[in-house]
């Protein structure tokens, strides 16, 4: 089976709960034998790209995130 993880959280370095739980969920998958990708969007400031690009290496995608605009709200109305 294939399989998408799409996560804002990195899997490298695991140096945090969130990362562990992550790449262990990714490993588990592929020791089951599916065909896994994953699609990291890049929310974090401090994650290893060379140790995700090794480990993942062509069923990695970056996705560049931007957060939405501040919203103002002006007479009831929402104004971006």
């Amino acid at each position: 089976m294939k399989i998408l993880f799409i996560s804002p959280t990195a899997t490298h370095p695991q140096n945090a709960g969130n990362r562990t739980r992550i790449f262990k969920m990714v490993e588990l998958f592929k020791e089951l034998g599916h065909d896994v990708s994953f699609v990291y969007s890049n929310q974090e400031k401090h994650f290893d790209i060379k140790g995700m690009q090794n480990y993942g290496s062509d069923r990695l995608h970056i996705v560049n995130y931007s957060p939405p605009p501040l919203q103002k709200k002006i007479n009831g109305l929402i104004a971006y």
